[in-house]
């Protein structure tokens, strides 16, 4: 289990495959971030992530200090190669 040691009481953050970690808000705009629900237990974040240009796949993490997280792993191919 990682130490939350040094980190905000309230945060969003990014996990590299690597394990390196980064402040999550710093990947959108205020704009991007929506509470919602009558005890505000809903939120919607839109982040956005780039790839070097021969990259064929993305590994992410997220996750909200003292709460839950999220992993996505996706693959892809250049638009010019079809499919």
């Amino acid at each position: 289990m990682r130490s939350l040691e040094g980190e905000s009481a309230c945060g969003f953050f990014l996990v590299r495959t690597n394990g390196s970690v980064t402040d999550g808000t710093c990947l959108m705009a205020a704009s991007d971030y929506t509470v919602s629900g009558e005890n505000r237990e809903r939120a919607q974040i839109v982040v956005s992530l780039c790839y070097s240009s021969t990259a064929t796949s993305a590994s992410t993490g997220f996750y909200f200090t003292q709460g839950n997280f999220l992993c996505h792993q996706a693959t892809f191919q250049d638009a010019g190669k079809g499919a």
